[in-house]
């Protein structure tokens, strides 16, 4: 560890749709449009439902993220939720109490510095972080197709640059200050949220300091009802 990395607070940030295993082409064909909400999963399922059961997780790097959950500190504060703007809660409760620069370690399918004019919102929450200068710099562990130019390894933002790699092992050994987790529910097919509620069982059963937020919007989708009405509306469809 280099002497100045004592004087930073590591966040490790895990946006569940990194741990969908589907391709590109797949998030933009058959899963819906952003803000259709769980209708617009209906929709997708009654259209391509064995497509779509078909798609898993991505169980070696879950299993390798889990296996690092293991090594942590079980006193440190955790943050679960589905919106990713709100790891902004964690960084500020970090950066208040300790008075130093924060680093992000981001697995995620999405790079998330989109415009911050209008608000923070999920898709811009680094770039709104580094505009409050709440974030020092990120390391932003993608999916293989994440970006079409699959050499890239940095992305500049005004005077920052965002490293990039796709090897999610490169954090092994990292002693975390903090965790997040969002379950992001516009780009997760909800017959895998029992996958990720099983690890965030995981956390509750080792991790003393978890805060949840949006727990209605935390619990599995791929119930009775959800079933019921993608059933309907494929047989409105192809009648």
């Amino acid at each position: 560890m280099k002497w100045k990395e004592v004087f930073k607070i590591k966040i490790l940030s895990l946006d569940w749709d990194y741990f969908i295993d589907s391709t590109r082409e797949e998030r933009n064909e058959i899963f819906p449009y952003e803000k259709e909400g769980i209708f617009g999963w209906i929709k997708c399922y009654a259209q391509n439902y064995k497509h779509l059961r078909s798609i898993g997780v991505r169980q070696e790097e879950l299993n390798f993220i889990i296996s690092i959950l293991d090594k942590q500190n079980k006193q440190i504060p955790i943050l679960i939720c589905e919106d990713h703007s709100l790891i902004t809660y964690l960084i500020l409760d970090l950066i208040n109490n300790n008075n130093k620069l924060l680093d992000v370690y981001n697995f995620d399918f999405h790079d998330d510095i989109g415009d911050c004019k209008d608000c923070l919102n999920c898709g811009n929450w680094i770039s709104y972080g580094y505009n409050q200068k709440m974030i020092n710099d990120v390391l932003w562990i993608k999916n293989e197709d994440s970006i079409l130019d699959t050499t890239l390894k940095q992305i500049p933002y005004k005077e920052h640059i965002i490293n990039i790699t796709s090897e999610f092992k490169s954090i092994d050994g990292i002693e975390f200050d903090g965790l997040f987790l969002c379950k992001s529910n516009q780009w997760t097919p909800p017959h895998l949220d029992k996958k990720m509620n099983k690890l965030i069982e995981t956390l509750t059963s080792n991790f003393t300091n978890i805060r949840l937020i949006e727990k209605d919007n935390l619990e599995n989708r791929f119930d009775a009802w959800f079933k019921n009405e993608v059933k309907n509306l494929y047989n409105s469809i192809f009648a």
